[in-house]
């Protein structure tokens, strides 16, 4: 009995080891997400995925790779409906800007080209342009918000690309009524048979 109680000790201590990590390594990554340059935060993350792929296998099971993976997964899972929403708030804001690049002021310019015919003498013409640092600080702004766009897009990518590779079951259901068609939870328990704090409880998990 006094063995039997020894081993269930150690696979409680076992597993609170490698949960603990896995609240550590999502606390390292939330730091990385407000500032990618920070160094410390860096290195704890190395430090802690280096634990789940060389030494997690010792206390437990599992496929440390997986749990960095299934992690990170679980981090763009809960922000995703905020990247749809700030998704929408960038295409709005770069349609206000081309429109803003559009209604520039002009200034008159002179521009250099050759003439048409032979012997081809260089010629000065006018021109109208937009006014150089008005447009140029728009166009600044366009390229930062193309350049935001791309990176939500490419977290979104990942999220449905994940829940679309998931087996048929109650869990792709349920993420795939939620997340891709923005159904509500009570919506998703009149549809599954289950009660809402039921499918409250299935999401809090596959998240947290």
């Amino acid at each position: 009995m006094s063995v039997e109680r020894n081993i269930d000790g150690y696979v409680r201590l076992a597993h609170a080891i490698v949960e603990k990590a896995g609240k550590d390594y999502r606390a390292v990554l939330k730091k990385l997400k407000r500032n990618p340059e920070d160094s410390q935060a860096q290195w704890e993350k190395m430090n802690i995925e280096r634990f789940f792929r060389r030494d997690a296998g010792a206390y437990m099971d599992v496929d440390g790779d997986y749990i960095i993976d299934w992690t990170r997964m679980k981090g763009l899972l809960r922000r995703y409906k905020k990247r749809k929403k700030e998704l929408l708030t960038l295409e709005q804001s770069l349609e206000r800007l081309h429109d803003r690049l559009e209604s520039v002021p002009t200034v008159s310019g002179k521009v250099e080209k050759s003439g048409d015919d032979f012997p081809y003498i260089r010629e000065h013409i006018s021109v109208e342009v937009p006014e150089p640092a008005e447009a140029t600080r728009i166009k600044l702004r366009i390229s930062e918000k193309e350049r935001q766009k791309t990176a939500v897009l490419a977290e979104l990518d990942t999220v449905e690309s994940y829940i679309a590779g998931l087996p048929e079951g109650l869990e792709k259901t349920i993420l795939e009524s939620i997340y891709l068609d923005d159904m509500t939870q009570e919506e998703v328990a009149r549809m599954t048979g289950y009660t809402q704090g039921r499918i409250a409880q299935i999401v809090a998990a596959i998240k947290d």
